[in-house]
């Protein structure tokens, strides 16, 4: 046994997220260890401002008011889905009597 304090588990939106995720949760109950759950959001923009509303493709214009209004508009929603999405994760190990903080 090697008696973990704490586990950290990254997650995406892989097929593999489930496999991962309940490797961890069965860890952290036999180990009686805090589970922490990890997702990174990647704003594409802030790597390559062509990015931004198809301005890859010359779709839209890069630098008008609107597509930084949509940009963040899009971060932010984003943001919300990601936070829900965690949150079930969280529940489902807190279920189990496992403290379960996410970032």
């Amino acid at each position: 046994m090697m008696n973990f304090k704490s586990i950290l588990v990254a997650i995406n939106h892989s097929p593999l997220t489930s496999v991962v995720f309940d490797r961890a949760l069965n860890l952290a109950q036999q180990e009686q260890a805090k589970l922490m759950i990890l997702h990174c959001l990647v704003d594409l923009t802030a790597i390559d401002p062509g990015f931004q509303l198809g301005g890859r493709f010359r779709l839209y214009p890069i630098n008008t008011g609107f597509s930084q209004s949509f940009r963040e508009e899009t971060l932010q929603l984003e943001i919300e889905q990601a936070k829900t999405w965690l949150q079930e994760y969280c529940d489902r190990a807190t279920s189990l009597n496992i403290s379960t903080p996410f970032w």
